[in-house]
């Protein structure tokens, strides 16, 4: 049994670098936009994985993976998603945890890591709260208050987690898996 459920590292991009992805994903590049079957009314953009976010992602959840005694078996990132939640958004609590992936070779992957990355102040939209699955109390977690702009979560894929729905306002998110050797 894990004892750290989630880990966060608070102001892991300054205010500056969040307001950049926004205006780079969202104001710049309408034509990334594009649903996501498990998202409810949030647009969905695609940024390469193979890049400085995707190193960021990658760097911050091996120190995350270490420091928090997880030690699962990491060596990529699956992919990067940035969601822009609107009034009415939300994302369903759910397991990102899933059937090993079919490889080539005798090694199959699966999805150890979910990284969440706030890149909205919490206070300029009403609801919209994080929520991890709290394993040992059966109950959810609010992580919205601890969640501030820059904010990086961290949680075992096998954690349930979702979005709350927007009620007012918008908020912008940026969300990656990191995937290794299948649990055993």
């Amino acid at each position: 049994m894990i004892d750290k459920q989630y880990y966060i590292i608070h102001n892991a991009l300054p205010d500056e670098l969040c307001d950049g992805l926004i205006l780079d994903y969202f104001m710049y590049d309408q034509s990334k936009h594009t649903a996501h079957p498990s998202i409810r009314n949030a647009s969905v953009a695609s940024p390469p994985y193979k890049s400085d976010i995707g190193k960021f992602f990658k760097q911050n959840a091996k120190s995350a993976n270490k420091k928090s005694n997880w030690f699962f078996h990491i060596d990529r990132i699956n992919s990067i998603d940035f969601l822009q939640f609107n009034q009415g958004s939300f994302v369903y609590p759910t397991l990102a945890v899933k059937k090993p992936f079919k490889t080539k070779g005798f090694h199959q992957k699966q999805i150890k890591l979910v990284c969440h990355l706030a890149l909205t102040d919490p206070t300029l939209y009403t609801g919209g709260e994080v929520i991890v699955s709290d394993i040992h109390k059966k109950t959810l977690i609010n992580l919205k208050p601890e969640l501030k702009k820059g904010s990086l979560l961290m949680l075992p894929s096998f954690i349930p987690y979702g979005i709350k729905e927007v009620i007012d306002g918008s908020s912008h998110h940026m969300f990656t898996t990191l995937e290794g050797l299948s649990f055993r």
